[in-house]
């Protein structure tokens, strides 16, 4: 059994962090209890009667009853404190991938190594970090994803409508997801870009597709963290959705093409949908039929450059 209470990061992240323990699970048959899973964010999905969900060994709550959940929660919280001091008890264990020799996210835990099954299959293993992944059983498994995922019919019905009336402006619907907010900072705003930026790959993304669609079947749609000002883009076939994160995020999802800079909110999308998506890196480069690719962008990943394997450090530790 695998207990995961930490938290980290927004939307994209906790689905990524999560899919990858469900997947895993999934996989190799062992229960998973993902009880950081925000409230704010529960709503937006059927965590508790989905059918999907029930033939799973994952679960987002110890209990459906909220006081009783609670305590138990604390008392899990408890023995996870008491693990971080003494590591290890016979049916207990805990492992993070965040110790204080190495700065945070630079450790990844490859949760197909058989160090890491044999304690998740044999103890109540307590689980600390972002970066567990699993590369190999996330494609397998998307269907559960996708089903647990799925959003409530409240949100799904509206995504549609969205959808349904950006295509009348085109057969062929590209998403651009604006990333302000945080990304001012996080990075030193490497992927902070100005509506030029924008303005020009969706430009470039025209030219790309004029060889193969007549340019007035193509129409865009944006998604933005912050308010846009469309005077930028008011020579271009864009549609504009002022919506929650949620509707932003499966309306992507339901696109042909993403562009978007780099990030979990639109490696979701593109995981979850099978959207094409082109990560604007470098907002110098041109949009380029070769760069789009389906799923997470590599920098979260255990793919990202900056990465050490949990397993090998500590073995090199041994040596």
């Amino acid at each position: 059994m695998v207990i995961n209470l930490y938290k980290n990061g927004q939307l994209g992240n906790r689905l990524l962090h999560a899919s990858a323990f469900i997947a895993n699970s999934i996989e190799h048959g062992y229960s998973f209890y993902y009880l950081s899973f925000p409230e704010a964010y529960q709503q937006y999905f059927d965590l508790e009667d989905n059918a999907t969900l029930k033939l799973t060994g994952v679960r987002f709550h110890f209990s459906r009853s909220g006081t009783l959940n609670s305590i138990l929660i604390k008392i899990a919280s408890g023995l996870f404190k008491f693990l971080k001091k003494r590591k290890s008890l016979p049916f207990l264990d805990y492992l993070t991938i965040i110790p204080a020799s190495q700065p945070n996210g630079a450790l990844y835990c490859d949760m197909n190594d058989a160090r890491f099954l044999e304690k998740a299959k044999n103890k109540v293993l307590f689980v600390e970090g972002w970066r567990f992944t699993d590369h190999i059983n996330m494609p397998k498994h998307l269907f559960f994803i996708r089903d647990i995922f799925k959003p409530r019919e409240k949100y799904a019905g509206l995504i549609d409508t969205i959808v349904n009336k950006a295509r009348k402006f085109g057969k062929t619907l590209i998403g651009i997801h604006i990333r302000r907010g945080d990304y001012k900072n996080y990075q030193g705003g490497k992927w902070f870009y100005e509506d030029t930026v924008y303005v020009r790959k969706i430009q470039e993304m025209q030219q790309l597709l004029s060889g193969h669609d007549n340019p007035s079947s193509v129409v865009f749609i944006i998604c933005s963290d912050e308010e846009i000002d469309m005077h930028s883009f008011s020579t271009l076939p864009v549609v504009y959705i002022r919506k929650s994160e949620i509707i932003d995020l499966y309306t992507l999802a339901k696109c042909d093409y993403i562009i978007a800079p780099p990030s979990t909110f639109s490696g979701w999308a593109s995981y979850y949908g099978n959207v094409p998506t082109y990560y604007i890196d470098n907002p110098e480069a041109p949009v380029l039929q070769t760069e789009f690719t389906i799923g997470f962008h590599k920098h979260f990943t255990n793919k990202a450059a900056h990465c050490v394997n949990y397993y090998e450090m500590i073995g090199q530790e041994q040596a």
